[in-house]
């Protein structure tokens, strides 16, 4: 009875560990029915994307290969701001010559284990999500080599995905 008492309380202890160690943060447009969001998993780091409270793009894996290390398997959560963002500008080529973009974006500060911090913002938008990378100046590097870019798409369920290619299309917006 007391070894099964102490197994128990042993995998209670490990499963409080273990959730301990997941921390999430993420940011929905201004509509509300998209959201992307940082999960760092014991360090890793990871995004995810709901639309409609539905998980449509499952954890990710992201981060950097650079030329003395990968970045984003040891990461914390160091900072965090959340705002709104209105942007209003004039396209000089396009379909429209106007435009006006809503977002709520979230900006978490992430270090890792050696010194490195790097900015990751994200924002969601009512049509879309996108997130980049900051990089500010900092006395753990000089210089930076990035050698590659770590992304995964780990979609959720099967979906099927039709594409349209177009001999010569070029988007301008990319």
């Amino acid at each position: 009875m007391f070894n099964r008492f102490v197994s128990g309380a042993m995998i209670a202890l490990l499963w409080m560990f273990t959730a301990c160690n997941v921390s999430e943060v993420g940011v929905s447009s201004p509509d509300r029915n998209l959201e992307i969001s940082l999960l760092t998993s014991g360090g890793r780091a990871e995004i995810a994307v709901d639309f409609h409270g539905r998980r449509v793009i499952e954890p990710s894996r992201i981060g950097f290969i650079f030329d003395d290390a990968e970045w984003g398997n040891d990461v914390r959560i160091v900072e965090k701001q959340k705002e709104r963002i209105i942007e209003d500008f004039d396209m000089p080529v396009g379909k429209v010559s106007h435009v006006h973009s809503e977002s709520n974006q979230l900006s978490v500060l992430l270090a890792d284990s050696t010194g490195r911090r790097a900015w990751l913002i994200m924002r969601a938008f009512d049509d879309g999500v996108a997130y980049r990378y900051v990089f500010p100046e900092q006395e753990a590097m000089d210089s930076l080599l990035i050698r590659n870019e770590v992304l995964e798409i780990n979609t959720a369920g099967n979906p099927e995905v039709k594409a349209l290619h177009v001999k010569g299309f070029h988007n301008t917006h990319e």
